[in-house]
């Protein structure tokens, strides 16, 4: 991926997404578990930041809430006119494991873009 940065200059993005709370009153980030959630994303992205650093890589980072996790990333996608989407798989385990994961999966039904996987 370094090279590809490289050859293209692109611009990296790095996204945590948080999976915000829903109820009656719609989606909302006030409990604790959200507040946690987005202070672990923030530790997260900050080491991608010294990482990205300490390869003289230029990278936004960016937390986004959403009540869908591959949604958030494809709106931030197309939001920031993206040209290839690379995402994590972890696998489910079982039959799931022949599979991508649903966020994997669902990146690569729905993304305008291209869509790498790394597992």
């Amino acid at each position: 991926m370094l090279s590809l940065y490289k050859k293209y200059n692109a611009e990296l993005y790095a996204v945590h997404i948080i999976h915000t709370d829903v109820d009656l009153l719609g989606p909302h980030e006030t409990s604790e578990l959200m507040v946690k959630m987005r202070d672990e994303g923030e530790r997260y992205l900050n080491k991608v930041e010294i990482k990205a650093n300490e390869n003289n890589l230029q990278i936004k980072t960016e937390i986004i809430s959403s009540t869908n996790i591959s949604g958030g990333i494809l709106d931030c996608a197309e939001e920031n006119i993206i040209d290839l989407i690379v995402a994590g798989t972890r696998g489910g385990s079982g039959f799931k494991r022949l599979l991508l994961g649903s966020v994997a999966s669902h990146l690569v039904t729905y993304a305008y873009c291209p869509v790498f996987v790394v597992k």
